[in-house]
């Protein structure tokens, strides 16, 4: 089994706050994916529009809000990039 440790404080974090829940989700999504495949971080667009449940619009979005509070960063291929603050 492949784990992906987390600090349990981040729930308190400003930026998982300001992420809001569903977001923060496909943070913790996003973390699982990149430990699973061991990605260095990269999520490429295919999995993150196919994320929880596959509803590409709703991942999208979430994914730039993510991008937006500074747990996901772009890459220049457009791929996004899991930041661990």
């Amino acid at each position: 089994m492949i784990y992906a440790t987390i600090d349990v404080t981040i729930i308190m974090h400003e930026k998982a706050l300001l992420a809001g829940v569903e977001a923060f989700g496909l943070w913790s999504w996003g973390l699982a994916y990149v430990q699973r495949y061991q990605t260095d971080g990269r999520l490429t667009v295919a999995a993150v529009r196919s994320a929880l449940g596959g509803n590409p619009r709703r991942n999208e979005r979430l994914g730039e809000r993510l991008v937006q509070v500074g747990l996901w960063s772009r890459n220049e291929d457009g791929s996004f990039q899991v930041v661990i603050p």
